[in-house]
């Protein structure tokens, strides 16, 4: 196990592996929910929005993930410019990731989740690519 979190409603429990997977726990019960795939390399952290519904995975194989943790359904990826071995966390209002990556800078990404929901993956992958400062705030 490489990070645990629980849900802001304490229902839940991520935990991360380096086996490249993230696993969500009904708490309650005691039992597994979701294993979430599709990372490459190992998962480092994982961090729930306010209300619980989006889990963000961040991995060493440089993606941020965006799970449905009611249904276990990968919403998007994003791509970013080095792997992810530190702390990712979500500000209260989810409108604020940070992230700490293996520079061991800490990036700030402003932006909304149901604006970023609403974008196409592919969107958001050429973006990045093509504009690899434009979400970063030093």
């Amino acid at each position: 196990i490489a990070a645990l979190t629980f849900s802001p409603n304490g229902q839940y429990l991520a935990s991360t592996s380096w086996d490249n997977t993230i696993k969500i726990w009904d708490v309650r019960r005691g039992r597994l929910r979701h294993t979430l795939t599709g990372h490459q390399n190992g998962v480092t952290q994982v961090a729930f929005t306010p209300d619980g519904q989006v889990l963000f995975s961040g991995s060493t194989d440089q993606t941020i993930r965006l799970w449905n943790t009611q249904t276990g359904e990968l919403l998007k990826i994003l791509l970013d410019q080095e792997p992810i071995e530190g702390s990712i966390m979500l500000s209260e209002d989810g409108k604020l990731l940070l992230s700490q990556r293996t520079d061991q800078a800490l990036h700030l990404q402003d932006w909304d989740l149901s604006d970023l929901l609403t974008l196409g993956h592919e969107h958001l992958e050429n973006y990045l690519l093509t504009h690899p400062n434009a979400l970063n705030k030093h």
